[in-house]
């Protein structure tokens, strides 16, 4: 399984623009899962496409786009499973991202950082994950923990629902199915 979570860097020493091209995928175990939660040009679409048509990546699990907001129809239907650029908008990435601004300017002012978000945090909507995985396939059991926290393949078919519109239309409707999972509109991103 590779994941990517790297910003979109266009020069210095090691840009991450087109990072994951037609050489990297073929240097990637045969048969991986691939990941892209970082920015959408860090992949080049043709060759993953052709990665996973070679089955050097058997999956590909999506949440941004080269050409976003405008997703192309043919590397949705590549996807396993594709989400609408929504990683980093759960309760508890917001709150990370308050903190990390928070002592940075804490830093910068020369004052101790003091507060914690501790009081700001509303118990989890799931607090325990509980899973009988005996004589279970593990992808099974995976599934289950996942679905306990987040729906992810409702995230996945509103996406895939906007690829029925003609392209012109499909970034608005992107933009607005993004914005509905981030105010609530499924069960994910809750702060689990």
């Amino acid at each position: 399984m590779v994941t990517l979570h790297v910003p979109l860097t266009r020069m210095g020493r090691c840009p991450t623009f087109h990072m994951a091209e037609a050489g990297f995928f073929r240097k990637l175990k045969a048969g991986c899962v691939f990941i892209n939660a970082a920015r959408g040009p860090v992949a080049v679409s043709d060759d993953l496409i052709a990665a996973l048509g070679s089955g050097q990546v058997a999956h590909a699990v999506l949440d941004t786009w080269e050409g976003e907001p405008r997703i192309r129809a043919d590397v949705m239907a590549c996807a396993g499973i594709g989400t609408p650029h929504i990683a980093g908008y759960s309760y508890d990435g917001k709150v990370a991202g308050t903190v990390m601004v928070y002592r940075e300017v804490c830093r910068f002012l020369g004052v101790p950082a003091a507060w914690t978000p501790d009081a700001a945090m509303p118990a989890p909507p799931v607090p325990e994950v509980c899973v009988d995985a005996a004589g279970r396939d593990r992808e099974d059991v995976l599934w289950d923990v996942v679905r306990q926290v987040y729906d992810i393949e409702a995230d996945d078919r509103r996406l895939r629902d906007t690829m029925s519109l003609p392209a012109a239309e499909r970034g608005e409707a992107l933009r607005s199915c993004a914005a509905a999972i981030r105010n609530g509109g499924s069960s994910a991103l809750r702060g689990s």
